[in-house]
């Protein structure tokens, strides 16, 4: 009867750690900033969409319960904050996969006046932006959480007439 309890026992172990999460196999999802993309320019703020890239290196699929972070934007080698999101949206990725995730944001006038100035001045309308966050990874059997600091440096395009009207609000606030 001893044996009996013992084998059970043994059974129960190695059936847990068969489980996602239980075992030397299990590899932390990556989060890494892909693009932005401007939605919409008012007096207010700046919708912009950011697209993060999460690396599913696992042999399962796995769920991004949440996604929070900073933006931040480089001006003279120092970051300056513009803004933070907050996705709560269930995503699931599939095993060994890439998903490419948009989360949107608002920025506030003033911290966009600032990127959008030293956007204006840079070469080819580049921006280099960071996200600073964590990613909440549901693996089945537990939430992990995945610290990202991921910097981009996006290209934005504004159509002729939207950097006319940025250049000559810029130069009103100078």
């Amino acid at each position: 009867m001893k044996y009996v309890g013992l084998f059970c026992l043994l059974l129960l172990l190695c059936g847990l750690s068969a489980l996602p999460g239980c075992n030397n196999d299990f590899a932390r999802p990556t989060v890494e900033l892909a693009d932005m993309d401007i939605e919409g320019i008012s007096l207010e703020n700046i919708d912009v969409v950011l697209f993060l890239e999460v690396d599913n290196p696992n042999p399962f699929g796995v769920t991004v319960n949440r996604i929070a972070f900073d933006i931040e934007f480089e001006r003279q080698g120092e970051w300056v904050f513009l803004g933070d999101a907050d996705r709560d949206k269930e995503i699931f990725i599939e095993a060994e996969e890439v998903t490419t995730v948009d989360v949107p944001a608002s920025v506030g006038t003033t911290e966009a006046v600032e990127a959008l100035f030293e956007l204006l001045g840079s070469e080819g309308g580049r921006l280099t932006l960071r996200a600073d966050g964590n990613a909440w990874v549901d693996v089945q059997v537990t939430e992990v959480r995945v610290p990202f600091r991921e910097s981009h440096e996006v290209e934005v395009d504004f159509p002729e007439n939207v950097r006319d009207r940025l250049a000559d609000l810029i130069s009103l606030g100078a």
